[in-house]
């Protein structure tokens, strides 16, 4: 019965596939808005979670429609952050189509850079850490081989690493997956 509005932080949406395995659908910053399926089922079948200290804005779905009927600013704006989320998830459908993993790894390098990086001397700074198990969650790979294949992009290049925090050259990453992986496109 809620939309959240993501005003400091991270949260991460997943849900729970076979086996208890957790599936990351997404990872929200602030500004991001979630939780628009409410108009679309009762009982949401996805998980939020908060990865650092988040505040998170609340409103009922009766207060989001009243909002939405008296300005057509919001209303347009919504209906471009669900067709924007609709994209991304055919994006994301496209991405795991491939059978390889290091496609679906790269992509979803690309886009995490696209949506949580920040661009810095060295390429663009992933400012959430994430873990080799998040990465697989995110691809739908085994986390054992997640490992191998981010050495592999670092012993050429196309990542590095700050602490936690993963730096992707994303132009290069790009060039060098464009013709197995789908790349975000620019907001």
């Amino acid at each position: 019965e809620f939309i959240y509005i993501l005003e400091e932080g991270h949260v991460r949406l997943g849900s729970l596939g076979g086996g208890g395995l957790e599936r990351i659908l997404s990872i929200f910053k602030p500004g991001d808005v979630f939780g628009e399926i409410l108009f679309s089922t009762r009982r949401r079948p996805f998980q939020a979670v908060a990865l650092d200290d988040a505040q998170v804005a609340i409103m009922s779905k009766a207060t989001f429609l009243q909002f939405l009927s008296t300005s057509a600013r919001w209303g347009k704006n919504f209906i471009r952050l669900v067709s924007d989320r609709l994209v991304s998830v055919q994006r994301d459908l496209a991405s795991l189509s491939n059978t390889w993993t290091r496609p679906r790894l790269a992509y979803m390098l690309l886009r995490l850079a696209d949506t949580l990086g920040v661009p810095t001397a060295q390429g663009t700074l992933i400012t959430v850490p994430v873990t080799h198990e998040a990465l697989a969650g995110m691809i739908g790979a085994s986390r054992g081989r997640v490992p191998s294949h981010l050495k592999q992009l670092q012993r050429e290049g196309l990542l590095a690493r700050q602490g936690l925090l993963l730096i992707v050259r994303t132009e290069a990453l790009k060039q060098k997956t464009a013709p197995t992986a789908p790349v975000p496109a620019a907001p």
